[in-house]
C-alpha cells in the first residue's frame, strides 16, 4: 500500500479519472484485506487510509468523497464482516458514479459552447475535453485557445488531442493568453476542488478569471459534484517543495524556486458552475456546499491531519 500511495503521490501527468481509479484500488485493497478486529477499529483504519490516499493528491476533492463513501457504508453495517463487504462495494460504486458524474457534467458543459465560439481553456481537464469533443460531435464549429499551462504543459496535451479530433486550436505560452484573450467569448476552466472560499485549479486560473470577469467575458467552471467540499480544511492546495525540478531543474545556487501548482479563484468571478445536469450560479453553489455532510470521523481526522490551504 505504501508503494501504491507513493506512486499516486508522484503522478503529475494523469487526469482526474485515472487518479481516482488508482486511489480507489488502494482503498479497496485495504477495505477488503484490513486485519481490524472490531467494527470501531475498522472504521478508524478506513479513515486513516482514506486520508493517506487523499494526501497523495492533496488538492483533489474526489478523494475525500471516496473515503466518505467507504466510511458511511461501513458505518451502516451490522457487524465487521458486513462492514468489509459494504465498504468494498461502496468503493466500486464510487468509481462508477464518478464516471457517470463526469459524463453528465461534460454533457452540460457542451451545451455552453455555441457555434462560432472562441473558447479559452486553461490546463487540462478530462471533463472539459469531453465537453468540447461532444460539442464538436454535435456539429458546432468553434475555435479553442490553449495556453500551455507551465510547468507541466498540460495545455499542450489538450491542444494535441483536440486537434487530432479536428477542432481548430491555437496554442500559446501562458503570458500570451492575456494578448489573445480579447478574441475569446468564453472561458472554460476545471477545478480540483470547489470550496466556500473559491475554486482551486492550476495556478494562473485566478488571473484569467479576473481578467475575463472584468472584460465581460463569461467564465464557467466545469466540475462535478465530487469536486465540491463544505470546507477547505480537508485539502492542502499549496504544499510546496515536491515539484521543484518541474519548474527549474538544476537551478543556480541561491535561487529559491516556488513550485506552487494551484491558486484560488473567487466564486463570484465565475458566471456558472457546470455540475452534473445543472449550471449553478455562485449563490446556488454555496447553498449546495453548505448541504454536504461528511462522515464525522473524516471531518475530525481531516482537521487535525491536514494544513489549511493558504491564500
Amino acid at each position: 500500500m505504501a508503494d501504491a500511495v507513493r506512486s499516486l503521490r508522484s503522478d503529475t501527468r494523469s487526469g482526474a479519472s485515472e487518479l481516482i481509479a488508482r486511489g480507489a484500488r488502494v482503498l479497496r485493497d485495504h477495505a477488503e484485506g484490513s486485519r481490524s478486529r472490531s467494527a470501531k477499529a475498522y472504521l478508524a483504519s478506513l479513515a486513516k487510509v482514506g486520508l493517506m490516499v487523499a494526501d497523495a493528491q492533496p488538492a483533489m476533492a474526489p478523494f475525500i468523497h471516496l473515503a466518505d463513501a467507504a466510511l458511511k457504508a461501513a458505518d451502516g453495517a451490522p457487524d465487521l464482516a458486513a462492514a468489509r463487504v459494504a465498504a468494498t462495494a461502496a468503493v466500486d460504486d464510487f468509481v462508477e458514479a464518478a464516471g457517470e458524474d463526469r459524463t453528465r457534467t461534460a454533457r452540460t458543459a457542451a451545451r455552453l459552447v455555441r457555434a462560432d465560439s472562441v473558447v479559452l481553456v486553461y490546463s487540462r481537464s478530462s471533463t472539459i475535453e469531453a465537453a468540447l469533443l461532444r460539442a464538436a460531435g454535435e456539429g458546432r464549429r468553434f475555435t479553442v485557445i490553449c495556453p500551455e499551462a507551465r510547468p507541466a504543459m498540460e495545455g499542450r496535451v489538450l491542444a494535441r488531442r483536440l486537434a487530432e479530433a479536428g477542432i481548430p486550436v491555437t496554442a500559446c505560452v501562458d503570458s500570451a493568453a492575456f494578448s489573445v484573450f480579447p478574441t475569446a467569448d468564453m472561458v472554460l476552466v476545471g477545478a480540483d476542488a470547489v470550496v466556500p472560499v473559491g475554486l482551486i485549479n492550476k495556478i494562473g486560473t485566478s488571473g484569467l478569471a479576473l481578467l475575463a470577469s472584468g472584460s465581460g467575458v463569461p467564465v464557467y467552471c466545469v466540475a462535478g459534484r465530487l469536486k465540491m467540499l463544505p470546507s477547505a480544511a480537508l485539502i492542502d492546495a499549496h504544499r510546496e517543495g515536491e515539484r521543484l525540478a518541474d519548474v527549474w531543474g538544476g537551478c543556480p545556487k541561491g535561487v529559491r524556486v516556488l513550485d506552487r501548482y494551484y491558486d484560488l479563484t473567487q466564486l463570484d468571478a465565475v458566471r456558472g458552475f457546470a455540475a452534473g445536469d445543472s449550471v449553478l450560479s455562485p449563490v446556488d453553489l454555496r447553498a449546495r456546499l453548505r448541504g454536504i455532510r461528511l462522515h464525522p470521523l473524516l471531518r475530525r481526522d481531516g482537521r487535525s491531519a491536514r494544513r489549511r490551504p493558504r491564500g
